[in-house]
């Protein structure tokens, strides 16, 4: 591999956004580059692209929940972004993926042709508001570079970068280069941190603080039939990525009546996920993708203070320097893990912390019974944090 990320990333980075504002260069970039994209321990994804001249030819390969290739071919214009996009899908086998189509995009000036077309080779076509803009794949570093180049066109030092998803859905990835060398670009609402090569393109980028916690590094050319086949044996032998998140319900029968936990459920993979907050937060969906949902047929009593029976989210909050924790029960329900609502906010209460003697890999909640009451809990790593409650009858 070409570099590595080093561990002082963020505050280096910190000290770059106190700095003056950056000079926007036009850097040429390499005619072909490759990224492996992280997390933890474990790539969840290869990607590499080739450029000449207007056209642009790249394959990801994504390994969650099994391994498939997603090839994009890509007709750039002189604004910086495209005047189409072909993307498919295809499995190890050249299967489709379920649901898989091909998607073409002809980008008009307001609008956009989108045409999926399926194994039966009826095209659908129709037409989307909207011109061009950029496509936007998880884990890609195209995508990010695209926009970083995007926004060099126009010359400022902070761009918002039209970008479209393989379904036709529309958003903006803000940029903002804070030395000629250095840039931040939003993904969902968190900002990525990117270094960049001599030729612009991203050397790598740390998403600590975004709600995927991925880590791209450019690397060496790799060769993606062999690729594809080695992380397709591993699947078929048991010890592929799997879901990089799987979700769980816990439930309880207390006093005659039903408590239950539903909850995502991400991997250590070789992280220490309790440094600076859960996973670099202050406020976490304790647990991954869609807000963690509590019910209770019965009222109950926790640090003194009274939650009705009824639905409710559990996010945690981590004090700085992870001095203590406390469990918040949000009267909202159903919405995704980063849309935290404080003003609806039932109560706050501690927990309590402790070092168990052994580490859990997947992030794990129970309701544990004792008497008219019991313990909810959660463990990650060799990390337990508590709080007790007893049933108001």
């Amino acid at each position: 591999m070409r570099h590595s990320v080093p561990a002082a990333a963020l505050a280096i980075f910190a000290a770059a956004c106190a700095s003056s504002s950056a000079t926007v260069g036009s850097p040429t970039p390499d005619a072909t580059t490759s990224y492996v994209v992280r997390l933890g321990s474990d790539t969840v994804a290869m990607e590499q692209y080739s450029r000449a001249g207007n056209r642009i030819e790249a394959t990801i390969i994504q390994r969650s929940p099994a391994t498939y290739t997603g090839n994009s071919n890509i007709e750039m214009a002189a604004s910086g972004l495209p005047v189409s996009w072909r993307y498919e899908a295809r499995l190890p086998t050249g299967a489709r993926p379920t649901n898989g189509a091909t998607v073409t995009m002809t980008f008009g000036t307001d609008s956009t042709t989108y045409m999926v077309t399926r194994d039966t080779g009826v095209a659908i076509t129709r037409r989307i508001a909207g011109g061009a803009a950029i496509p936007n794949l998880g884990n890609s570093i195209l995508t990010r570079n695209l926009a970083l180049a995007y926004a060099r066109l126009q010359g400022r030092d902070s761009v918002n970068a039209p970008i479209i998803g393989t379904n036709g859905a529309r958003d903006s990835m803000p940029v903002r280069f804070i030395t000629r060398d250095s840039a931040r670009v939003w993904y969902f609402g968190a900002p990525m941190y990117a270094k960049l090569d001599a030729d612009g393109q991203v050397r790598w980028i740390d998403g600590a603080q975004t709600t995927n916690k991925i880590r791209g590094i450019r690397t060496t050319r790799f060769n993606v039939g062999s690729t594809v086949a080695n992380y397709a044996a591993r699947d078929a032998a048991g010890n592929g990525l799997g879901a990089v998140t799987t979700r769980d319900t816990v439930r309880a029968q207390i006093a005659g009546g039903t408590m239950s936990i539903d909850y995502g459920r991400p991997s250590l993979r070789g992280r220490n996920v309790w440094t600076n907050g859960v996973l670099g937060d202050t406020l976490w969906r304790t647990g991954a993708n869609a807000a963690t949902e509590f019910r209770t047929q019965y009222d109950l009593r926790i640090a003194g203070q009274t939650i009705p029976a009824g639905a409710y989210t559990l996010w945690t909050h981590i004090a700085p320097r992870n001095s203590r924790y406390e469990l918040i029960f949000n009267r909202r329900t159903g919405q995704w893990g980063t849309d935290y609502d404080p003003a609806q906010d039932l109560l706050r209460v501690p927990l309590t912390e402790r070092t168990m003697p052994s580490s859990v890999e997947r992030f794990t909640m129970t309701i544990d019974r004792s008497g008219n009451g019991g313990v909810i809990a959660m463990q990650w790593g060799r990390k337990r944090l508590e709080v007790p409650f007893t049933v108001v009858r």
